[in-house]
């Protein structure tokens, strides 16, 4: 089970790292123009998503190792949570898009973000309920 939730949490920040870039794009900086908020969200996003691809990456290795504590590996997997409230919080609410409602990035970009921030959300969820039902069996 862990290493299905670790390799979720890994795919999902990929999945996080390309939705500016390929999936869902934002406009690009204008070379003469400053650049607009979706390009700074853009930004934050790849940030968050390196983020969760070394959590993912750290829970992939930690499930491999066997003297490591499940209530470990839960409490750094709980940090979804946190992660997917950040992207919610920092790309949605405060960076937002483009003030244009007919924008890619409103249409498109804007409900991807949210998607996936409540992916990682569910994600640490389950993390968090595994690690108190492994708790409870000691």
């Amino acid at each position: 089970m862990a290493l299905i939730l670790a390799s979720l949490t890994l795919v999902s920040g990929l999945i996080l790292h390309f939705i500016p870039l390929q999936l869902a794009p934002v406009c690009q900086r204008m070379p003469d123009k400053p650049p607009m908020a979706c390009f700074w969200g853009s930004q934050a996003c790849r940030g968050l998503a390196l983020s969760a691809i070394a959590l993912g990456f750290a829970l992939l290795v930690l499930s491999f190792v066997k003297k490591c504590k499940s209530s470990f590996q839960a409490g750094l997997g709980t940090a979804n949570l946190l992660l997917g409230t950040l992207v919610y919080t920092v790309l949605v609410r405060f960076i937002g898009g483009c003030k244009n409602p007919e924008m890619g990035c409103r249409l498109h970009t804007l409900p991807a973000y949210t998607l996936m921030a409540l992916v990682f959300v569910l994600l640490g969820l389950v993390y968090l309920f595994q690690g108190l039902k492994s708790a409870s069996k000691k």
